[in-house]
């Protein structure tokens, strides 16, 4: 079902950073894959990609704020949320 899909979406973002130093993924990638985690409910899957998006230099937007809040919401993070 749709967890199915957001699972092999979170799994494929992590085989494509970890594949490459080179590989820096846009604010787009990083909502869907944000959206992918909020659909598990796995706070630990969470709280590594929120660590990769601390890491990384990603830039963040309103759409990523707005998507991690949720993110945490979802995954019983309330405090990390605020």
């Amino acid at each position: 079902g749709r967890r199915d899909l957001a699972k092999d979406a979170v799994d494929l973002f992590f085989q494509m950073i970890k594949s490459s130093d080179d590989v820096i993924p846009n604010s787009v990638t990083m909502v869907c894959v944000i959206s992918a985690c909020a659909k598990l409910e796995d706070l630990e899957t969470c709280e590594k990609v929120y660590a990769f998006i601390r890491n990384s230099g990603v830039e963040v937007n309103d759409l990523m704020v707005s998507a991690l809040v949720d993110m945490y919401m979802k995954c019983n993070g309330d405090d990390t949320a605020k």
